[in-house]
């Protein structure tokens, strides 16, 4: 009894739907209306009823920017029809807006100001938005208001571009958010900024590439950059980039400099060149540039600053006040300085802080060309309150050790071991005479050795000591 019922309920379903005359062809993303005649099983000729196309083509909160009238052949201007499919996404609330592959020329930027708005391309590299005008309009703004925060916007599967001659300054512009998610973008050739974030939470941007940005040699504001908004002043916090390669582009890469103060911001797997043309314009733009920052971690990285003539004030990693930056942790990675020109680069690290915390772990330091002065590796003015700690560092040069950094006094405590040559432990503190015992008088930090072991006085009047042999 109870199949019988259901199977009747169906049946007079289906009929209360050819009685209304509907022709309907449900899709993932479309719907089909139209007009005409067809007949049903039971030989009943019905008419479709003429019902008007839903806007947009839009079916559970898809919006295909071709159903808008954007072509995608890249010589057509799209940015109306763009535009559009974005604010019909907007009035419903929110919505996923499409690219089908192509490329889709705009001539001023887009906006995105509502929740939950998220532009979806194929894949990077075969949807794209070209930018076509100049100035400081960004290609894309998603971008909240003082009374309302924008949240849950996202952007994917795009390649956003443009060309020299025709270039604005900024590619994506994100202001004022939070829980923003970009993958899988390719932002290059704007002239200043790449990705432009100002005051974001909880951001993720995973498999992001960024190629021949920053062209106007005097911006120092950076091809990443994390500041303060200009709607509502405040941190970038609690927010992750993974995967991120940055190639050939010029002047300062990453730029968190926050009178606010960022907090919590993680790089995992960076890949950082600037631009390897000798030839190319000098911008004396540091790599990284550090600003009132805690708890900012890169962990599995490679950074490499080639020289160009006249760049002898640039560092790889600029770190400065006014006030702090805390807890800067380089952990896995690899700086290099590469070039064979008669240019220098002035440090691998300049930190010139108030107070503030740095810790290098497993990390490589490679002059192979020698551009770095002497004294000038790590280049220190350390305020009453920084230290710095160092696990596992290698330097890959002809200097000795006491000729790598400004201040040897903060590496009070530093065991090291030249390659090549007479293999013996040095320490950069004075060595002290071998204790007799263990509880012998001393002060913490100090270090001695004889000829089967090294000493360490950890605290307390007490040694500790490790055996060693000098071809070790």
């Amino acid at each position: 009894m109870k199949r019988y019922l259901s199977l009747t309920i169906a049946i007079v379903f289906l009929a209360a739907i050819c009685s209304a005359g509907e022709f309907r062809k449900w899709g993932v993303e479309d719907i089909e209306w139209g007009t005409g005649t067809w007949t049903t099983a039971g030989g009943v000729t019905s008419t479709k009823v003429p019902i008007a196309q839903p806007s947009g083509n839009k079916f559970l909160g898809v919006y295909d920017v071709t159903a808008f009238g954007a072509t995608g052949d890249g010589t057509t201007d799209d940015t109306t029809f763009i535009q559009s499919a974005i604010d019909n996404a907007e009035a419903d609330g929110y919505g996923m807006v499409t690219f089908p592959p192509g490329i889709y020329k705009i001539t001023t930027g887009l906006t995105v100001n509502i929740n939950g708005v998220v532009l979806k391309g194929a894949g990077k590299g075969v949807s794209k938005i070209h930018a076509v005008y100049t100035g400081d309009t960004p290609a894309i703004k998603f971008i909240g208001a003082a009374s309302a925060r924008l949240d849950y916007a996202g952007i994917e599967g795009l390649t956003v571009y443009t060309t020299a001659g025709t270039a604005p300054n900024y590619g994506i512009h994100v202001d004022y958010s939070a829980y923003f998610k970009a993958y899988d973008v390719e932002v290059s050739s704007f002239r200043k900024r790449a990705l432009d974030l100002r005051t974001v939470w909880q951001a993720d941007f995973d498999h992001i590439f960024m190629f021949q940005n920053g062209r106007d040699s005097a911006s120092t504001d950076g091809i990443l950059s994390l500041t303060a908004s200009a709607v509502v002043a405040g941190q970038c916090t609690q927010s992750t980039f993974s995967n991120i390669q940055m190639g050939s582009n010029f002047g300062t890469h990453i730029y968190s400099v926050n009178a606010s103060g960022n907090s919590s911001i993680n790089f995992f797997n960076i890949v950082l060149e600037d631009d390897p043309s000798e030839n190319a314009t000098s911008d004396n733009n540091s790599i990284i540039n550090i600003s009132n920052n805690t708890d900012l971690h890169f962990v599995n990285f490679t950074i490499t600053a080639n020289t160009k003539p006249a760049e002898a004030s640039k560092s790889i990693v600029q770190m400065t006040g006014p006030s702090w930056s805390r807890g800067i942790y380089f952990v896995n990675g690899a700086f290099s300085a590469n070039s064979n020109v008669t240019a220098t680069i002035s440090s691998m690290i300049d930190w010139d802080t108030a107070q503030g915390e740095l810790e290098l772990t497993n990390v490589m330091f490679s002059d192979y060309y020698e551009k770095i002065p002497v004294n000038k590796f790590i280049n220190v003015t350390l305020g009453g309150l920084s230290k710095i700690r160092m696990n596992g560092v290698g330097f890959f040069t002809s200097k000795t050790l006491t000729q790598l950094f400004s201040d040897t006094t903060m590496l009070q405590g530093t065991f090291w071991r030249e390659s090549g040559g007479t293999a013996t432990y040095y320490s950069l503190g004075n060595w002290s005479a071998a204790p007799a015992t263990q509880t012998e008088a001393c002060i913490s930090g100090m270090h001695a050795k004889d000829a089967s072991y090294l000493y360490w006085c950890y605290g307390d009047n007490t040694w500790r000591r490790v055996a060693y042999d000098n071809t070790w």
